[in-house]
């Protein structure tokens, strides 16, 4: 078997599969539908119909019925032009036709008697309402999605540009995580959970990418959350949505990712933050001594590139007008740098002798297997390590927890407690981590992210 016998048979299962995927992934696509009439009205049947992507000049023909309709389907996002042609009638070229995803678009066709050298050319309008389907949708195309700032590049904000979406979550929440620098990506991809919708549950929504359910097995969020430069559009249908959109009492977001054109296009980019760009933050710069305190370190770069065209190999094949390809590459790290103190046992603590520790000498250390109750006032009761206080009103039972809050609260000793743990209460697992532990203050330093890499 020769290299070029190898060739085309991948190529055949490589198209085999995207036949598969298209037919699981319909949600992806828009349709293009009509009706051809004369002058006066009457319907023409029988009309050649032929449906061209402007950008990949793939044709998509079909023809009217004998009610004069005619439906062009599987169509890929974008700008068509529809080409007419019936005997006893002058050809008719609509162009314009912006196709979204998802979308019935209807665009009617009249045609002027007349022979076929003469063509009549017609620019097509948007339509200001869609008749063919009972939902409401709204699209985002690629333009703004270019234009929008988006905090971090994080594509799910786009969802707030929809009338009735709000954020379901605490405030703050609906962006991954803050800080004083600003806001970045999401790293756990969150956000769409805490989207409510026309007043719905929040994180009850479809995401869906190119047709294919986008959410995780175990929670609503996106697996998937692609670069802005890779997207077409973006769709939301806010309710009314038909049967094809299943697993949801939300709204359904829908990206539509960019695909390959006749012309070969690309690009690169690089988003860089960095403290040392930034403005000092007023309420953290100066210690309580007066002493300038630096602010903590930040280093985050989203970085990558898309590139598309017509696949052609040379002597091999030749893609232009049938076979495509989209790349895209993005990749976004983040460095954090602060400082933190946290706590650690002291040497005598490690040993179980807590009278370093003031809650205790005041309070005593309870023994948890001496809880019992609940009492006639639905309350537990312990008995602190320690022995009562000679003479105290409440005897033997002056180490109980209900005797010493009641003695304290007259002015009563009723127990010496003590702050040494007996060793046979002592765990030798926990006692074996305590002691792992460093004995100078711990302060951490610096950390790092990668939230998305696709």
């Amino acid at each position: 078997m020769n290299f070029r016998q190898t060739l085309f048979r991948f190529l055949g299962i490589v198209a085999l599969w995207s036949c598969t995927a298209s037919l699981q992934a319909q949600l992806n696509r828009g349709i293009l539908e009509g009706i051809v009439t004369d002058p006066q009205g009457a319907v023409i049947p029988a009309v050649e119909v032929t449906v061209t992507a402007v950008d990949t000049n793939v044709s998509v023909p079909t023809k009217t019925n004998s009610a004069g309709y005619y439906r062009a389907v599987d169509l890929v996002p974008g700008k068509y032009r529809a080409h007419f042609v019936v005997s006893g009638f002058s050809p008719l070229d609509i162009t314009d036709i912006q196709v979204p995803a998802g979308q019935i678009i209807r665009t009617d066709a009249q045609l002027r008697l007349g022979g076929t050298e003469q063509t009549v050319q017609v620019t097509a309008e948007a339509p200001l309402i869609e008749t063919a389907a009972t939902n409401f949708s709204t699209t985002v195309d690629t333009q703004t999605i270019q234009e929008i700032p988006l905090a971090g590049r994080d594509l799910q904000q786009l969802v707030f540009l929809v009338p009735g979406v709000v954020g379901a979550g605490p405030p703050g929440s609906n962006f991954g995580f803050n800080s004083q620098f600003g806001t970045f990506p999401d790293p756990t991809n969150l956000q769409g959970t805490n989207v409510a919708v026309n007043g719905g549950q929040g994180g009850a929504n479809a995401w869906y990418l190119d047709g294919n359910v986008n959410l995780t097995a175990l929670a609503e969020t996106i697996v998937v959350n692609p670069s802005p430069d890779a997207v077409q559009e973006f769709q939301v249908i806010s309710n009314a949505f038909s049967a094809e959109y299943g697993r949801t009492g939300g709204a359904v977001f829908n990206t539509v990712l960019k695909s390959g054109t006749n012309a070969l296009h690309g690009n690169i980019y690089e988003f860089h933050r960095n403290d040392a760009t930034n403005a000092r933050n007023p309420f953290s710069s100066i210690d309580s001594q007066g002493h300038l305190i630096k602010d903590r370190q930040l280093r985050f770069n989203n970085f990558g590139g898309t590139v598309g065209g017509p696949v052609i190999l040379p002597h091999l094949y030749n893609g232009k007008d049938k076979t495509f390809f989209f790349f895209s590459w993005d990749v976004s790290i983040l460095h954090l740098l602060g400082n933190k103190t946290f706590t650690v046992p002291t040497p005598l603590m490690r040993q179980g002798e807590f009278s370093e520790d003031p809650n205790a000498a005041l309070f005593g250390i309870w023994n948890p297997y001496t809880s019992k109750g609940p009492n006639s006032q639905g309350l537990f009761e312990r008995t602190a390590f320690g022995t009562p206080v000679a003479g105290n009103p409440f005897g033997d039972q002056g180490c109980l927890n209900s005797s010493v809050e009641a003695g304290a609260a007259n002015g009563i000793k009723t127990c010496n407690f003590a702050t040494r743990l007996p060793t046979n209460r002592l765990d030798p697992v926990a006692m074996f981590f305590m002691n792992s532990l460093s004995t100078q203050q711990l302060s951490i330093g610096r950390g790092r992210r990668l939230p998305d890499l696709q």
